[in-house]
């Protein structure tokens, strides 16, 4: 279970709900010395099950193999240094994935709107972004030059809007997607870089988004 290639294809398309674990009175709180374990979220992609955790700040995802589990990606949450953090704050988590580096960069646009730039080995390109008819309600990997995700988060339904979808919060891929992409996703989204998906209000009325 600890030898798959991470960037080989899934080899058929697929979804996992993901439910966040992680206790509400402990949303805002990252594991500290006094708090160096949080566990987030157990999913299933394919034959793969894992398990993904804050680590003393960082969020790390490992295979499970029995009662043991096998490190394959981190990343810790920094402060973008984008020119737009001159006008605004914003947070990027860049990736370990392997032994490989997942860069990230918030692409130039209006406060309301954003997207990031990804960059990871083999001159592989992407960019994720949230997307909905009107309020955001999913975010979407997209490879560079193509049209459709790779790999689609749904999150919560939308209050108020009637045609936004229902169900639990869904992870969803493309046959060809590899669980190195099937992982960014879904630790930028539990790392909750979301948070500008929805207008403050709608947040705060919600509590979550996941």
């Amino acid at each position: 279970m600890t030898d798959i290639d991470l960037w080989a294809p899934l080899g058929s398309a697929g979804s996992t709900v993901v439910e966040d674990l992680l206790p509400r009175e402990q949303f805002y709180v990252r594991p500290n010395l006094r708090v160096p374990y949080l566990h987030r979220a157990d999913v299933q992609v394919g034959d793969v099950p894992l398990r993904l955790a804050w680590r003393e700040g960082t969020l790390a995802a490992s295979i499970l193999d029995g009662s043991d589990q096998h490190e394959i990606a981190r990343g810790r949450s920094v402060s973008g240094l984008g020119a737009q953090r001159v006008v605004w704050n914003y947070r990027v988590m860049p990736l370990e994935i392997g032994s490989d580096s997942i860069h990230v960069e918030r692409r130039p646009q209006a406060p309301d709107r954003w997207a990031l730039d990804v960059t990871g080995p083999d001159d592989r390109t992407w960019t994720w972004h949230p997307a909905g008819r009107i309020f955001a309600n999913r975010t979407e990997l997209t490879r560079t030059g193509d049209r459709h995700p790779v790999v689609t988060h749904q999150l919560r339904p939308v209050p108020a809007v009637p045609r936004s979808p229902a169900g639990p919060p869904t992870l969803t891929w493309s046959a060809d997607a590899t669980l190195a992409e099937v992982l960014m996703p879904l630790m930028w989204t539990l790392d909750r870089l979301y948070d500008g998906l929805l207008p403050k209000a709608q947040r705060v009325a919600r509590f979550d988004v996941l």
